[in-house]
């Protein structure tokens, strides 16, 4: 029983393709969704969630380990770690929640996919991506967050991974002329090859709820946040409702392990 741990989830989002011109504060917070959770609030209760990070660090390695901590290398993130935990590094002393490692449009959101498409499932007017190719494009953009995991199990962090939202029906990709199919395919591959790497590591992974998921891979509109706090149309946020289902999923995940305590309730 970990009861003198507190429970911790931050995000570091995905980083931005500059030619996708998004605006950033549209990934800053897929956390955001449990946070306003009647769940959250409920059983959640001595949970810190906050943001960790904007996307623009996750394209190439940022965190490194020094004396028995991971420190990130960007000083922006670091603040933001520090004024949540009152520490700007990462040790052993608390449960952490990592929502990292999923928000995948800068891959499959790119233009590229407008004449080409993966090996398995493209058309024949489109330039066809092979499955080896696209492996090794996954592992690659995979690289500085799974560099992220092993630096935090080399110095013996207990943490989790939750996932973001799967792609929403209303993304602006598609009027870029990318497939949907296109795009839940490359979404797929790589939430699999990460979901079975965190498997094959002891890491626990925690998906998006299977309620919220439409047949097509899309999320359901029910859970979609139709719009962000300017007034715009919110290309990649779950609402509220998307929320509660993954904070009652995190709440089952501490309640299996054993955290409890933490979480306020007796044993």
């Amino acid at each position: 029983m970990l009861s003198m741990q507190r429970i911790i989830i931050g995000i570091v989002g995905k980083v931005l393709n500059p030619m996708c011109r998004l605006r950033r504060n549209a990934i800053n917070s897929h956390v955001g969704a449990i946070r306003r959770s009647e769940m959250q609030r409920h059983k959640l209760t001595d949970a810190r969630l906050f943001v960790l990070g904007t996307g623009n660090i996750e394209l190439t390695s940022f965190s490194r380990v020094s004396d028995g901590h991971v420190h990130f290398l960007a000083p922006d993130v670091s603040a933001r770690l520090r004024s949540a935990t009152a520490s700007d590094t990462i040790g052993g002393e608390h449960v952490w929640g990592f929502v990292l490692g999923t928000h995948n449009s800068p891959l499959y959101g790119h233009r590229y996919w407008r004449k080409a498409e993966p090996q398995a499932i493209a058309r024949s007017n489109v330039r066809p991506v092979s499955s080896g190719l696209m492996n090794e494009v996954v592992k690659e953009y995979l690289k500085p967050q799974l560099d992220f995991f092993r630096q935090l199990q080399s110095i013996g962090t207990d943490f989790f991974v939750i996932s973001g939202p799967p792609p929403k029906l209303d993304s602006p990709f598609f009027k870029r002329g990318i497939r949907p199919e296109t795009i839940v395919y490359i979404d797929n591959l790589l939430r699999n090859s990460l979901s079975d790497w965190l498997d094959k590591n002891n890491i626990a992974y925690i998906a998006p709820p299977q309620k919220a998921v439409a047949n097509d891979g899309f999320l359901k509109p029910h859970y979609s946040q139709k719009t962000n706090d300017a007034g715009t149309i919110d290309p990649h946020h779950a609402n509220s409702d998307y929320g509660e289902l993954m904070a009652n999923k995190i709440y089952d995940h501490l309640k299996l392990n054993n955290y409890s305590m933490a979480l306020g309730e007796t044993a």
